[in-house]
Formats: structure tokens, C-alpha cells, sequence
């Protein structure tokens, strides 16, 4: 006599929740990268990953109580007189289903502090 042992199946699903927005700027691509640095301190971020050739930037925002925190990406290109920033912002824990707007509300905060802070 045989036993028949039923297969498991199991479907593992891994989401991470992230927003994304570009921002161009009247300026430099190097003034551009100094505000994405500027601006991610400012809003609390760790920068953990800075290469101003390739206009790449990387930061961690903490957890905290609202959140199990971010990774925040930019990436600076174009050309002087217009230069185009594109910033991510991720939750860093891949199983979170809803961030409570805590990365729109990153994105945001980065958008306003470049935006008011570039050269005239």
C-alpha cells in the first residue's frame, strides 16, 4: 500500500510600498545634487550611498512609530540650466502593506525643500 503525500504549495508575495516624483530644476546638475543632499538631511535621512559623478544618492530614513522607515533614492541628471531630479521612496520593511502616506509625505517634504531652496 502507498501513501500519497499532497504537494504544499505556497506562494510567498513581497511588496514594497514606494512612491516616486521628478523635479526640474533651473540649475546645475551639481547645485541640483548639493539640494538632493541638502534636502535629504533636512527631512531626517541617513545618506548611506553618495556618488556625485553618477548623480546617485541613497538615504535611509530611522523607523519610528509611524513607520519601519524608508530608503530614499535620487538620481540628478541632465543639463546645466535644467536639471531634472528624480527621488524614490521606499518602505524598507518588504512586507508593509500601507505606509500611512509616510513616503508621499517624504517625497513632499524633499520637493518643497529643493524647490525653495535653489538659486534664483
Amino acid at each position: 500500500m502507498s501513501y500519497r503525500i499532497p504537494a504544499i504549495r505556497c506562494l510567498i508575495i513581497v511588496t514594497v510600498i514606494s512612491r516616486e516624483k521628478q523635479i526640474v530644476l533651473q540649475a546645475k546638475v551639481a547645485d541640483a545634487f548639493r539640494l538632493s543632499e541638502e534636502a535629504l538631511i533636512v527631512i531626517g535621512g541617513r545618506i548611506s550611498d553618495r556618488d556625485p559623478g553618477a548623480g546617485h544618492l541613497v538615504a535611509t530614513i530611522p523607523w519610528s512609530i509611524k513607520s519601519w522607515g524608508e530608503t530614499i533614492t535620487v538620481a540628478v541628471g541632465g543639463a546645466d540650466g535644467n536639471a531634472s531630479v528624480y527621488v524614490r521612496s521606499e518602505s524598507r520593511l518588504a512586507t508593509t502593506l500601507i505606509d500611512w502616506g509616510h513616503s508621499a509625505d517624504n517625497l513632499k517634504r524633499f520637493g518643497d525643500w529643493v524647490t525653495k531652496a535653489q538659486p534664483a
